[in-house]
């Protein structure tokens, strides 16, 4: 009898129960290369493919550390999959495949979109760092010498005002090997095409030399868009993340002025300006900077999971809301954390849109730091706060 329509029909099943060590049916199965329970799984409606045991780590760990080629092909492919999410030692599935030398997940890890090769564990230590053995490590260096070589030159040739097609082809010349040349040519075919910054004109002939400092990491601040208005995100070109050594989800230092910074996630967004980065009112008010201002952006810390945050609202914008302190945690804060593993920074504002209603909470106390995940203890007892006091 085949279990998926199972499942799929009975009604209210918790498809992801978890034992003492906090790993689900899905994180055991494709630990062990169950192929077909993990094929199960993923048919079943609220699966959570990203859910990490008390060690942080996901189901995806759990198959590309153990090699199981199969699996792992299954879960890339699965409902929201995270390909960078880390575990507590700040270690992503890339880690665990090259750490054990799973050469062929690996091959298959790198070319997922938005993987992150740049990411550091809490060591400092890269993946291509803890590699096992010269073809693994072989696999990473290539891949981190496409990522920022060929982003970086790329970056650099449009702020130029080179065409993306023109700036493709010089760029590669910088590449270190033929197959490296090939993966470029591969992500210049895939990737969607990027708007022409607003720079002086000319172009560059295939000799000209290419300036290594091309300040990518200082963007102009632009506004948000309808899409990505988050009080947790911002968005870049996909070419200023590639010569940043940013992925998709990856947690970004942001400085602004007055000695203020916060931490956020960050997207790409291919219909932008590469040398500005989007943020909405709030990150802008956290940064004490407006819009058209400048901030430095820089690969963020290892920020880890909290274990507790403390949040309070501001008097001003829950006048006239009739609710108690637990009403309030309910239609608010539950909805705005809940299953999105916010950063948190101390001392940092952020609005929550809910019944037609906009409050704004201060994070009291938490590590300087923190993302708010599922296990986060979310405490929000106490008087509203005044901006007069």
């Amino acid at each position: 009898m085949n279990a998926t329509p199972l499942l799929a029909k009975a009604p209210g099943i918790d498809v992801n129960p978890v034992d003492e060590k906090g790993r689900t049916t899905l994180r055991l199965a494709s630990e062990k290369g169950n192929t077909e329970m993990v094929r199960v799984l993923l048919a079943s409606p609220g699966i959570d493919v990203n859910r990490a045991d008390k060690d942080g780590e996901t189901p995806l760990y759990g198959a590309s550390s153990g090699g199981h080629l199969e699996v792992v092909k299954l879960l890339l492919a699965g409902p929201g999959i995270i390909v960078n999410q880390a575990d507590k030692d700040g270690e992503t599935p890339l880690f665990g495949a090259s750490d054990n030398c799973e050469i062929e997940v690996v091959k298959l890890l790198l070319a997922a979109p938005g993987i992150g090769v740049f990411n550091k564990n809490k060591e400092g230590k890269s993946a291509l760092d803890v590699a096992s053995g010269p073809a693994v490590a072989s696999l990473l260096e290539e891949a981190v010498d496409v990522k920022r070589t060929y982003g970086a030159l790329l970056l650099a040739l449009m702020h130029h005002g080179v065409s993306r097609a023109e700036a493709s082809d010089v760029a590669m010349h910088g590449l270190p090997s033929a197959h490296a040349r090939g993966m470029a040519e591969h992500m210049r075919d895939t990737w969607p095409p990027a708007p022409r910054p607003n720079a002086p004109g000319g172009s560059f002939g295939v000799t000209e030399e290419v300036k290594e400092e091309d300040e990518a990491d200082r963007l102009i601040v632009d506004d948000a868009v309808d899409a990505r208005n988050d009080n947790s995100s911002v968005a870049l070109h996909p070419l200023t993340m590639d010569a940043l050594g940013l992925t998709r989800g990856d947690s970004v230092l942001l400085k602004g002025k007055k000695k203020r910074d916060t931490v956020c996630l960050v997207f790409g967004d291919d219909t932008m300006d590469a040398g500005k980065v989007r943020m909405n009112e709030v990150v802008c008010s956290n940064l004490r900077i407006r819009l058209g201002d400048v901030v430095s952006i820089h690969q963020g810390p290892n920020v880890p999971f909290g274990k507790w945050v403390r949040v309070l609202p501001m008097d001003d914008t829950i006048e006239g809301l009739n609710i108690g302190e637990n009403d309030l945690f309910n239609q608010f804060l539950m909805p705005y954390f809940k299953e999105s593993y916010r950063p948190v920074r101390k001392g940092d504002l952020f609005l929550v849109r809910e019944h037609g209603r906009a409050v704004e909470f201060k994070v009291i106390a938490c590590d300087p730091h923190c993302i708010v995940s599922f296990t986060t203890e979310i405490f929000s007892e106490g008087e509203p706060l005044s901006r007069r006091g």
